[in-house]
């Protein structure tokens, strides 16, 4: 049998924003105890991709930790991975700060760990054919693809050659391939399995493997850490042993070194393709359970003809994210409007430059590439869109970056407005940017206010529209269930393949750890294992799994039907009488007043339904917005074109969130208060203010008229790897009015709205 090499590539998803505890954690209980396993273990060669957040981490809290990686590094047992040390797909950005994200990663490599970078790792966004421009026009010499990938653009990943060559534009970078079916046995299945495979394809004349490894995976994710690492029988430490015992067919070798001694295998050209593992996310949630069942299927091979279809079976472009939640596409084009105004302070740096503006172009590109980071956008293991806290970390940031760079060119206390289509969904959309904040309005989405960015602050309207995903089936089955064990006391599960007899014992006989053959005429097929169920919270709120049926905006426009409650409010399923929420308003005109006030017009002329019998009801809406001042005046006129009365129950719709956070903050009107987590109705209100004591915040609001107002929090389950997490997504407020129009009469409501900074903390306690 001739000898096989295996790359072992162990990548960090961590994005910016993710918790101080769970990077602790993830330091703690995996780069810890792999850095000691690969100083003992000086035969086993790995690279390894930092995350930026985790590389932060580790120069403040554990050096050590970095001073051996660099021991590592220094004697060729380790190799260093660049690309974007916040996980963006690089595809994502403009060419610019994708080329200054490889370089910033290289560097830090360069200054803290001695490494010299030639690889790539992509991350979750996968390949894109523009990539090998980007990566050559960053000085790097090859990156990593999926072994589906490469099938379906004809290229043979199981043969002899170890890496190929992709190019754009005439600059060419080497696409290792990644064998996706190793990376699934990893770590549920026993060592000696994995073993197995890797023999199999010795056996059939591969000379090269590479296995991609979320270090997430090695001790961070729900049931991992004593099954990696519980004992010196743990799957990492038996791994590293089981490769040394092989030596005689099995070597490890670093990605660089492969590419130094072998030649390419030719030309190819992958397709757009994000990582299979996580392409079901970007999916309709029956069509990912779909997708996901697929590739089970065809890698258990269920049925032999699927082999005929296998070349094919390649996830979504990381596109696919953006079309599936609008959240994500929203913070992208704020993303690339950040990036615009960035460089127009660059460009105007290379003919005007003081000391001023270069500093400020510094602290600018740095803000704006930590808004970049990929996993509000398509998600990573530690989750993705669907986590406030990550997306806020991203729109402050792009915020901070955008008016660093107006500051400097001189234009942040000017008034302006765009109409066009910002966020490419084919309509058109206005933009306007104050002293105080940056605002969207969308004229085909009801009319509503679909980001309100505060400069330095974030996004106000960072809420959540809640939509099925591919896991809710089990979560709600798994929630049905009795507990029969006490997570508590549940050790971590034994998951391995096949019939524990087909393979001999691995376990040490001696001190030189010998291992026993594998009978490969007894074990004809690796059944792939089925990671531990994640843990769910013993009693979520009941709306947790809840589906939301439109955006959740400000100032969306309902009329409610009789029996509307606040509970079917909180769960969206209320009656719903009219046709205007999420439906299309027109732009009747948005113009400016003496330069400091801009009036933005919009109308719909619609229907209610009153007892079966429909109305024709048009609604005005309009906005005025100042220049140097944060108030927004919202006038409502809402007119029956029709001879008969309407009588319904008119009322605005805001979803206010942030970061995620609820404690200490409240809801306010007169002497009436509620924290963020708890739900009610009052009435008779013309005055509420959603106070943020730890950020000196007020958002104050008040009508003209007095209201019934509703409110509620807006929770969802998130997954992760450590289980089923509960986040508050923000809070929801209903303003509404008894509405009672005779033929052709009309009503007018008026509201207004602000940010306030209060200069001594507000006082949090219920009252």
């Amino acid at each position: 049998m001739q000898q096989i090499t295996l790359s072992l590539v162990i990548f960090d998803p961590t994005a910016p924003g993710e918790q101080e505890p769970r990077i602790a954690r993830f330091v703690e209980r995996v780069w810890a105890p792999l850095v000691d396993a690969l100083a003992e273990h000086a035969h086993v060669r790995v690279a390894l991709h930092l995350s930026g957040a985790v590389g932060d981490w580790m120069g403040s809290n554990a050096p050590w930790i970095l001073d051996r990686l660099a021991e590592l590094v220094g004697r060729d047992q380790v190799e260093v991975l660049g690309g974007s040390p916040v996980g963006a797909a690089l595809q994502s950005l403009p060419e610019r700060d994708a080329v200054g994200h490889i370089h910033g990663a290289s560097r830090w490599a360069q200054e803290r760990l001695g490494a010299t970078v030639r690889g790539a790792w992509l991350g979750v966004g996968g390949w894109d054919p523009i990539v090998p421009r980007l990566l050559a026009r960053a000085g790097i010499r090859y990156s990593f693809v999926e072994d589906a990938l490469l099938r379906a653009a004809g290229a043979d990943p199981s043969g002899e050659d170890a890496w190929f060559v992709a190019e754009r534009e005439g600059a060419g970078v080497g696409v290792m391939r990644l064998d996706s079916r190793l990376a699934a046995l990893v770590p549920w299945a026993l060592p000696r399995y994995f073993a197995y495979e890797l023999k199999q394809r010795a056996a059939a004349e591969q000379r090269y493997v590479a296995v991609a490894i979320s270090g997430e995976n090695l001790g961070l994710r729900s049931g991992s850490r004593n099954w990696c690492w519980g004992s010196d029988h743990g799957w990492v430490p038996s791994l590293m042993r089981l490769l040394r015992a092989q030596g005689s067919w099995l070597k490890t070798a670093l990605p660089g070194q492969v590419v130094d001694t072998q030649r390419p295998g030719g030309r190819v050209a992958p397709g757009a393709a994000a990582w299979r593992t996580g392409g079901a996310a970007g999916l309709p949630a029956t069509m990912g359970r779909r997708w996901r069942q697929l590739q089970r299927d065809q890698a258990d091979a269920v049925d032999p003809a699927m082999e005929r279809y296998a070349p094919w079976l390649c996830g979504p472009p990381w596109e696919a994210f953006l079309v599936r939640r609008d959240e994500a596409n929203r913070l992208h084009k704020r993303m690339l409007r950040a990036s615009a105004t960035v460089q127009r302070l660059r460009r105007y740096n290379r003919n005007h430059a003081t000391p001023a503006t270069v500093a400020a172009l510094e602290q600018a590109r740095a803000w704006l590439y930590t808004g970049q980071g990929g996993a509000p956008l398509h998600g990573s293991h530690a989750g993705g869109p669907d986590r406030p806290d990550l997306r806020h970390t991203a729109w402050r940031a792009l915020m901070r970056a955008e008016f660093i760079a107006l500051q400097a060119l001189g234009d942040h206390h000017k008034l302006r407005h765009e109409v066009q289509d910002h966020d490419c969904d084919g309509q058109r959309e206005i933009l306007v940017q104050t002293r105080d904040y940056s605002a969207m309005v969308r004229p085909a989405l009801g009319g509503a206010i679909s980001e309100l960015g505060l400069w330095g602050v974030g996004n106000l309207v960072n809420s959540l529209r809640r939509r099925e995903e591919t896991w809710h089936e089990g979560v709600a089955f798994a929630l049905t269930l009795p507990a029969l064990v006490d997570p508590a006391n549940a050790g971590s599960p034994h998951l391995i393949s096949g019939e524990d007899d087909d393979i001999v014992d691995d376990e040490p006989t001696d001190d030189n750890d010998t291992i026993a053959t594998i009978h490969t005429d007894r074990l004809q097929h690796v059944t792939l294992p089925v990671a531990p169920p994640l843990p769910v919270p013993s009693r979520p709120a009941p709306d947790m799994l809840a589906c939301d049926r439109h955006e959740r905006l400000l100032f969306q426009d309902h009329f409610l039907g009789p029996g509307t409650t606040l509970d079917n409010l909180r769960r969206d399923q209320h009656p719903e009488q009219g046709d205007f929420v999420d439906e299309p308003y027109g732009l009747l005109s948005s113009e400016r007043i003496d330069g400091n006030e801009l009036q933005i017009a919009l109308a719909r002329e619609g229907v209610v339904d009153v007892d079966g019998v429909t109305r024709l009801v048009r609604v005005y809406k309009r906005y005025v917005l100042r220049r140097d001042s944060p108030v927004i005046d919202i006038g409502y006129e809402i007119a029956n074109r029709y001879r008969e009365p309407v009588r319904s129950r008119f009322a605005t719709e805001l979803n206010l969130g942030l970061d995620g956070r609820v404690e200490g903050r409240f809801l306010q009107s007169g002497d009436r208060r509620a924290f963020l987590d708890s739900a009610g109705q009052w009435d008779d209100v013309t005055d509420v203010a959603l106070v943020f004591p730890d950020r000196r915040l007020r958002v104050h609001m008040w009508s003209a008229e007095p209201c019934r107002l509703y409110f509620f929090p807006v929770d969802s389950l998130v997954e992760t790897c450590e289980g089923y997490e509960a986040h508050h997504q923000g809070i929801c407020l209903f303003f509404a009015w008894d509405l009672h129009l005779w033929g052709e009469e009309r009503q007018r409501y008026d509201l207004f709205f602000t940010v306030e900074k209060v200069e001594e903390e507000p006082d949090a306690s219920a009252g």
